[in-house]
C-alpha cells in the first residue's frame, strides 16, 4: 500500500499547529501576568515596605457611611475595605477630587496615627484619598502613582502629628473594594 502525500495539505497542518502553540504562549503568558503583579518598580520612591505588606493577606472591614459609625483600623497593616454607594455617604469634609465616576463607592474609617512623622496612605484602586485631621483635609506633600502595578495604584505623603486620629475618605471609587494601608515612611539613612 503506498501513501499519497499532498504538500498542500501538510503546509496547512504546519500552519495550523504553529498558530495553536502560539495561542498557547500567548494564553501562558497573560496566565502568568495575571498571578504575579506587573510593572511595580517605577514609582517616584522606594515602595519596598508598602509592596512588602500588600503581598500579605488583608484584614477585611466594612467602611462606614458617616464618620462617628467608622471602624478604627491599625497603622502598618492591610486592609481589604468595602465601599458602599457614594450618594449614601456623609463625609467629614466634602471629597476634593471632582471626577465623575458612573456608580461611584465611597466610605470612611478612622486610623490613630502612633508617632509623629511621615506617612503614606497606599491604595490598590483608582479611588480618590481625602486624609482628615481635626475636621480639616491634611495636604498631601506628595503624590505617587503607578496605574500599572497590580498592587498598588497610588500612594500619597502626608506629614501626620503624634496622637491625631486620621479619618481617611474614601470616594470616586468605580470598585466596591479597595486594598489599602497606612505605612510610616523610612528614615533617612
Amino acid at each position: 500500500m503506498t501513501r499519497n502525500h499532498n504538500p498542500t495539505r501538510l503546509t496547512a497542518s504546519r500552519r495550523a499547529l504553529r498558530v495553536l502553540a502560539s495561542a498557547i504562549v500567548l494564553v501562558a503568558t497573560a496566565v502568568a501576568r495575571a498571578a504575579t503583579p506587573t510593572d511595580c518598580t517605577d514609582f517616584e520612591w522606594n515602595m519596598a515596605h508598602e509592596l512588602d505588606l500588600f503581598r500579605t493577606t488583608a484584614h477585611p472591614v466594612r467602611a462606614a457611611s458617616e464618620v462617628r459609625a467608622a471602624p478604627h483600623l491599625d497603622a502598618e497593616q492591610l486592609y481589604e475595605v468595602t465601599l458602599t454607594a457614594q450618594d449614601g455617604v456623609h463625609f467629614a469634609v466634602p471629597p476634593q477630587g471632582h471626577r465623575v465616576v458612573e456608580g461611584a463607592h465611597a466610605g470612611v474609617v478612622r486610623i490613630g496615627v502612633p508617632a509623629g512623622g511621615h506617612y503614606r496612605l497606599s491604595a490598590s484602586g483608582p479611588v480618590w484619598v481625602d486624609a482628615v485631621a481635626d475636621g480639616e483635609v491634611v495636604p498631601a506633600n506628595s503624590f505617587n502613582g503607578h496605574a500599572r502595578c497590580t498592587l498598588i495604584h497610588k500612594s500619597v505623603d502626608y506629614t501626620l502629628r503624634a496622637g491625631s486620629e486620621l479619618v481617611v475618605q474614601f470616594s470616586q471609587s468605580p470598585s466596591a473594594t479597595v486594598r489599602f494601608a497606612l505605612t510610616a515612611v523610612p528614615a533617612a539613612p
